[in-house]
């Protein structure tokens, strides 16, 4: 990064270096390029960062609404829009939180959001053929000043299908500054991955297609 934040970033009690070979910005991609170049991207660098992808409508309502039934846990502060996600300053009641939001990712308005229709005419597209929204649908949550985050991890594995033609996106419901914990991505990550899975699959042909994604 080009300039040091006012407040270091923390990941599990480790301080990230900001030195510029250690930490830097993702490259953005306009939503609406040219699919060859964003392919082309994709090849290069392992991801697409879709700036201006949704219409911020359609996040704020979704926002609203994972809020809005999140409340109860405590998290909010008091009389305030939840769109807004203002904290209340504590981290509330965590057996009801986990409880409210098991029971948010099952419900049919988040389905809907993730069988968004620029996202599936979008990976058409991309991918040049039909899509398949994957039954293991997740969000992040957490609260400020929460010492633990996600810890570094390759999708792949929690998401193996029988397909290494699996593409993950990661959807922040409102507006996320650096300052605030986004998404980090271990540049090169993709190679090691693609390595990852060469090396797994020669070890397993002779398994059946079902045998490696149930692991017996």
């Amino acid at each position: 990064m080009t300039e040091l934040l006012e407040h270091p970033l923390i990941s599990n009690g480790y301080t990230l270096s900001q030195e510029p070979d250690r930490l830097g910005r993702l490259t953005p991609t306009d939503a609406y390029a040219p699919l060859d170049d964003m392919r082309e991207q994709y090849r290069a660098q392992g991801y697409l960062w879709l700036k201006g992808f949704f219409e911020r409508e359609t996040i704020m309502a979704m926002r609203r609404r994972y809020f809005a039934h999140m409340a109860p846990a405590g998290i909010l502060a008091p009389d305030t829009d939840p769109a807004d996600g203002i904290y209340s300053g504590n981290p509330g009641d965590r057996e009801l939180h986990d409880k409210l939001l098991m029971e948010f990712v099952r419900t049919a308005a988040f389905e809907a959001f993730c069988l968004h229709e620029r996202i599936w005419q979008f990976y058409e597209r991309f991918l040049a053929g039909p899509v398949y929204l994957h039954k293991r649908k997740i969000i992040r949550s957490t609260t400020p000043h929460n010492s633990f985050t996600t810890p570094a991890h390759y999708d792949l594995i929690y998401l193996r299908g029988g397909t290494a033609s699996v593409v993950t996106s990661w959807i922040p419901i409102g507006d996320t500054p650096v300052e605030m914990g986004g998404l980090v991505y271990l540049e090169g990550s993709d190679r090691i991955g693609r390595e990852m899975e060469a090396e797994f699959a020669a070890k397993n042909a002779e398994l059946s297609p079902e045998a490696p994604i149930t692991a017996t």
